[in-house]
């Protein structure tokens, strides 16, 4: 989550959008893409997904 949560500050802090049009969610404990018991699979989890949605 901290991750997810990083990248929401950069989006509003330095690109300087809206917060109230951002959330952060952490799902790679959770919901793995990858097998966590190599280390590409880790690395698979380390993900941002980012979505973008029309008003």
């Amino acid at each position: 989550t901290a991750r997810a949560t990083n990248v929401v500050k950069y989006f509003t802090e330095v690109e300087g959008l809206d917060p109230t049009q951002f959330t952060a969610t952490g799902n790679g404990e959770f919901r793995p893409v990858g097998d966590n018991n190599t280390a590409e699979g880790r690395q698979k989890n380390r993900r941002i997904e980012i979505k973008i949605l029309k008003n």
